[in-house]
């Protein structure tokens, strides 16, 4: 159970409220930047779509092209957003992040040749800046990271934390840009991932609105309005990380000048306008493929594949790259040992457990708490008197927070224990938990109970070939051991 249905009716109505502000929030970023960015929101009648997110889902576990460290369900929302959220890299293209926002952070105004106005030193200093942006984005993610760690090594189950203040996911990150000096009350998980996705943002707009990897339109000639492409598939060397600003970059490489609030500033420059291939209809995040292209330059097609699905492509391998630079940069920084605990915690929903976490409770996916006061609580023991291990396979939460997780396993012959304890107002706390039987086909289950009125209650079950038994004692603050045998 989550709680009393008042809580359930104030949880609903802030999410509501947060649904209604992302709204909004996302109809003004199509009002005042209409072509800064690949799309951030998708809103009907405009030319935004849903491309930064989707993009950046390559790093999720459900993609086909996913890397070794793959991000949950959870953590990858917070990086890429959700429905109604920007998620960190959407956070240059929120109205709400503050200003100024610089052409920089979308690796704009980088334009030059063609009897431009702007000069080469010019488009060059743009880039740079650009580049200086993703490298202090990237950095701070890198700082972050220590936060995420106990002064053992271990992972800090508060600074995981992605529940929000209603006890839900959704917008569970302020993410503040702290290349405008703003500090962060977030949790350090939410610090790296703002880190990375700010950065994810500028290399994947790199290669939307820059000439890097597109092509020019083969019907007319080369000019302003329809500059070279240089049709690279490569990562450029300029965007890994840690390295050195360059101060020049190669010929012909152009980014566009932003005219999305403006045109008149672009007057006799190629506009980001001209330049961007920023959005189509659909974006498959599995595999990066792409169809209907929105813009000019995006529709440009030669051997059956279009520039928005070259600008695609790159950005997937953008957000792969940057991931795989950071995860080097905590090695290098930390040692391997720590960083395997950071990565740990920035990628998984539930870090500090291989049971896969869940249930009805508001807090069912909280990190663990440690032992604090509470109204009802429940210590629960594992006797495994067999001569099989046992793993655990689900943790499901109804009603309270964890004080600490369910072993990952329990050896033959040993004792485990953990517990739960009631959150809120006039609330009580229920769980079960399921752990497979090695060396058979069957599994035991788990199941306490302590609701804020009425009576304790406990029962498990074992799979063929075993049995379980409970002893379980009221009050308050219960105990309950549960008995694993062989028949």
């Amino acid at each position: 159970m989550r709680g009393t249905s008042m809580s359930r009716t104030l949880t609903r109505g802030a999410l509501v409220a947060l649904l209604l502000v992302a709204v909004v929030a996302t109809t003004l970023a199509v009002r005042s930047e209409p072509a800064d960015a690949f799309g951030t929101v998708n809103l009907p009648g405009t030319s935004q779509r849903v491309v930064h997110e989707k993009i950046t889902r390559v790093l999720s576990c459900t993609s086909t092209q996913k890397p070794a460290s793959c991000f949950d369900p959870i953590s990858m929302s917070l990086l890429a957003g959700q429905p109604g959220t920007f998620g960190a890299v959407g956070e240059p293209d929120n109205p709400l992040d503050g200003n100024p926002n610089p052409a920089a952070r979308h690796c704009d105004d980088g334009d030059y040749g063609y009897g431009s106005s702007h000069g080469q030193a010019e488009a060059w200093s743009e880039l740079k800046n650009c580049l200086t942006y993703y490298q202090a984005y990237m950095k701070f993610a890198v700082d972050s990271a220590a936060g995420l760690l106990k002064p053992d090594g271990s992972i800090d189950p508060a600074a995981t934390d992605q529940i929000n203040f209603f006890g839900s996911n959704y917008n569970a990150c302020r993410f503040p840009d702290p290349q405008k000096g703003h500090t962060s009350n977030d949790s350090a998980k939410c610090n790296v991932i703002n880190g990375l996705g700010r950065a994810l943002h500028l290399y994947e707009d790199f290669w939307s609105h820059s000439n890097w990897g597109d092509i020019a339109s083969p019907d007319r000639a080369e000019d302003l309005t329809n500059p070279k492409g240089l049709a690279q598939t490569n990562q450029p060397d300029f965007f890994a990380y840690p390295t050195a600003v360059p101060s020049s970059f190669p010929e012909d490489l152009i980014s566009g000048c932003d005219d999305s609030l403006s045109s008149s500033r672009c007057t006799g420059r190629t506009g980001h306008s001209v330049l961007n291939k920023d959005n189509g209809e659909t974006v498959n995040p599995d595999n990066c493929t792409v169809n209907s292209p929105l813009t000019e330059r995006a529709k440009v097609t030669t051997g059956g594949t279009s520039n928005f699905q070259r600008a695609v492509t790159g950005a997937c391998g953008a957000a792969l790259r940057a991931w795989s630079d950071l995860q080097a940069a905590l090695v290098s920084t930390y040692g391997q040992a720590k960083a395997t605990n950071m990565i740990r915690a920035i990628t998984k929903d539930t870090p500090l457990t291989s049971c896969i976490v869940g249930g009805g409770a508001a807090k069912a996916k909280a990190p663990p708490v440690g032992v604090v006061s509470s109204a009802r609580s429940v210590t629960i023991s594992l006797v495994n008197s067999t001569d099989a291990a046992l793993s655990c396979s689900t943790a499901n939460l109804e009603g309270g927070e964890w004080a600490n997780y369910p072993p990952d396993g329990v050896a033959p012959g040993a004792t485990a224990g953990w517990r739960t304890q009631s959150n809120g107002v006039m609330t009580g706390t229920e769980g079960s938990a399921s752990f497979a039987i090695a060396g058979s086909n069957s599994m035991v289950t788990v199941r306490w109970n302590n609701p804020y009125i009425g009576s304790n209650g406990y029962s498990c079950d074992a799979g063929p070939g075993f049995a379980c038994t409970t002893n379980g004692s009221k009050g308050n603050d219960s105990t309950v051991t549960f008995t694993l045998t062989r028949k």
